[in-house]
């Protein structure tokens, strides 16, 4: 049985032992092209080329081709994204800074649910 929650492409789903998170619909790819230009500072009249690049169970993350070069864009399911985004941020930005780990740049995060990505619908 799964329950309906009323964040943008999260339903849960009954796995029998334990309550999970799954995918109600595939991010836009249209709403990610508008974060990205927000975020970004691209113009409208510049090329802001979007494209699906891969898949995981809880994320999902795009290829944005723009004059600022390749970047990828991950989507996560909104489950507590205030903590575990900012979480994640924090980790990825310590490991660049104080390791010789090759980390990449996080240029701009959303911890909230409440952005045009999630007004979007799909």
């Amino acid at each position: 049985m799964a329950q309906t929650s009323s964040r943008y492409c999260l339903d849960w789903h009954d796995g029998g032992l334990d309550l999970e998170p799954r995918w109600t619909h595939e991010p836009s790819v249209e709403a990610i092209a508008r974060v990205c230009r927000h975020h970004l500072g691209i113009d409208k009249e510049d090329a802001c080329a979007v494209s699906f690049h891969a898949a995981g169970a809880f994320n999902r993350l795009y290829l944005v081709q723009s004059a600022r070069g390749k970047m990828l864009m991950r989507v996560s399911l909104p489950v507590d994204p205030g903590r575990k985004t900012r979480g994640e941020v924090a980790t990825l930005r310590f490991v660049r800074r104080n390791t010789n780990v090759p980390v990449h740049e996080v240029v701009a995060f959303s911890d909230s649910n409440n952005d045009t990505l999630a007004s979007s619908g799909s």
